[in-house]
Parts: C-alpha cells; sequence; structure tokens
C-alpha cells in the first residue's frame, strides 16, 4: 500500500523506437496488398452435384493481385456452399472507408440481376475467431467494420441461390 492506494504494478505508457526505421529492408518474400495462403478450402458442387471442372479448382488461383479479366481461368469456383479461407502476409488494417476489394469472374456478365453469384465474407485476426464483414454479389467492397482494428484472414463462403442457375453453374468464382 502506497498512501490510500494500492499499487497495482509497473503502468506501460508506450514505447518508442529511438534509432528510427532501417534504410533498407532485406527482401523477407512477404507480398503486401493481397492474400497469399489458402489456409482452406472446402469445394462446393455444381447445381447438378456434380462435380466442378478440374480446371476451375485450383484455390491458389484466389492468391495475388486479381487480374480482373476474363481472359482464362485465372480464378477458383467455390462451387454452391463451397468456402475458402486465405491468409494475407501482412495484416489488412481497418481504414476509414472500405478497406478490401472483391473480384468475381462472371465472364461478362458484370449485373448481379442477370447472374446473381453471391458470397459471405469473414474476416479473423488469428484464423479461429471469426465475424461477419457481409455478403457481395459479384465484385464489391467490404469494410472490416466498427469495433474492428485488423485482420490477417478472410473467408469466402459462396451463397449463391442455386435456383437462379442453370445446371452446370457452378457458383461464385473468386478471382
Amino acid at each position: 500500500p502506497y498512501g490510500n492506494q494500492t499499487a497495482d504494478g509497473y503502468d506501460l505508457d508506450a514505447i518508442q523506437c529511438l534509432n528510427g526505421t532501417a534504410n533498407t529492408t532485406p527482401d523477407d518474400g512477404l507480398v503486401a496488398g493481397s492474400a497469399q495462403e489458402v489456409s482452406q478450402y472446402v469445394q462446393g458442387t455444381r447445381k447438378n452435384g456434380t462435380n466442378i471442372h478440374p480446371s476451375r479448382t485450383n484455390p491458389e488461383m484466389a492468391l495475388g493481385v486479381p487480374q480482373n479479366d476474363d481472359l482464362g481461368i485465372n480464378f477458383v469456383s467455390l462451387g454452391f456452399t463451397g468456402m475458402i479461407a486465405l491468409k494475407f502476409d501482412y495484416v489488412v488494417f481497418n481504414r476509414e472507408g472500405n478497406d478490401l476489394q472483391v473480384i468475381e469472374t462472371s465472364y461478362g456478365i458484370a449485373e448481379c440481376q442477370i447472374y446473381p453469384e453471391q458470397a459471405f465474407f469473414e474476416g479473423s485476426l488469428d484464423g479461429e475467431s471469426w465475424f461477419a464483414m457481409g455478403e457481395v454479389c459479384l465484385d464489391g467492397e467490404l469494410d472490416l467494420g466498427a469495433g474492428v482494428y485488423a485482420i490477417q484472414y478472410i473467408r469466402v463462403t459462396d451463397r449463391s441461390a442455386a435456383s437462379n442457375f442453370p445446371n452446370s453453374a457452378d457458383g461464385f468464382d473468386l478471382d
């Protein structure tokens, strides 16, 4: 006891670097700005219940900066009810406005009313505790939301209504 107060241990206000930052940084292989690792992939099916064509099921196609074009298979199809979880090399901080851009590939059909491929997005800092970020139809943007400081993982789950598609359709295609 100190007078009328009780000691509660060392009170840390902050820590400051006295020597500044490095003038050059070594190439550590980390990439900023896009997901770089697939942490989980649960493939769904086509509307008719069959497997998605193998050329559209490589989850690594969702890594890196999106090509945002319809020139080939540069995406992964989640399949109806399918899911993918991706990890960023660095955390994505919550800044003012939207924090992430989503690119979906539907070969020239860019209107949700015509081809409503939808996905539900969740974020996580540790890859274990997830929180809802919202739903996107085709391309869109997401905000981490109030009270969220940062994420390092994003989980994408297909929420497309199969009844709106032909039998060969395979759900949300993540570029």
